[in-house]
């Protein structure tokens, strides 16, 4: 339980950075009234969001049992689902790591949707536990069979990465976009610190 009880801990630090740029934007609302505008009222709400969120992942990990590694039945983490013009939801894409020289793939837990995917400002890379390289992310239309996993405290860090690249991507207010991207920044960093720790672990 200890490793759970670092995860939590760390969720709750995020959870009072998030809180105090939450006082800030509030502080921004207040003094400029409406000329604040809806760019600021959206940032509000989704930081109040990813709050939400973090509550949620602290939940799980308290009821997690001590694995490090997510099974593979997990449930994925999905960005922009939502219905298409037949009413069917559109489909979504695995967000990989894919390793040529050893021939293995790293999956995320993660599934977004082709447009937002290729709306991303930033194409992200990781160090490969197999080769030792950078590898950018991919989006693939079905996860291979034989695959190795990212570590559950790492799949987290990654969702909440690739959930403020996509806040940014769609921000018009060039201060908004700057916040998304800074978050984006901070979580995708945890997300890297967090698989190479998890990877430094005896087998």
């Amino acid at each position: 339980m200890g490793q759970y009880d670092d995860i939590i801990a760390s969720y709750e630090d995020k959870q009072a950075n998030l809180r105090r740029q939450l006082k800030l934007l509030r502080a921004v609302a207040e003094k400029d009234g409406q000329k604040a505008g809806g760019a600021v009222n959206a940032a509000i709400r989704r930081i109040n969001s990813e709050i939400r969120d973090l509550d949620a992942a602290i939940d799980r990990c308290r009821g997690k049992s001590g694995q490090l590694q997510h099974p593979t039945s997990s449930s994925a983490i999905r960005i922009g689902a939502h219905p298409g013009a037949n009413g069917q939801e559109v489909p979504l894409a695995h967000l990989v790591f894919r390793c040529r020289k050893a021939k293995r793939v790293i999956t995320t837990g993660i599934e977004i949707t082709r447009d937002l995917f290729e709306s991303l400002p930033t194409a992200r890379t990781m160090r490969c536990r197999f080769c030792g390289q950078d590898h950018p992310w991919e989006a693939v239309e079905q996860a291979p069979d034989v695959r190795a996993l990212m570590s559950l405290r790492a799949e987290d860090f990654l969702g909440r990465s690739l959930q403020s690249d996509v806040h940014a991507a769609t921000a018009a207010d060039p201060g908004i976009r700057e916040l998304y991207e800074r978050m984006a920044s901070q979580w995708f960093r945890l997300a890297i610190e967090s698989e190479d720790k998890a990877n430094a672990l005896p087998g």
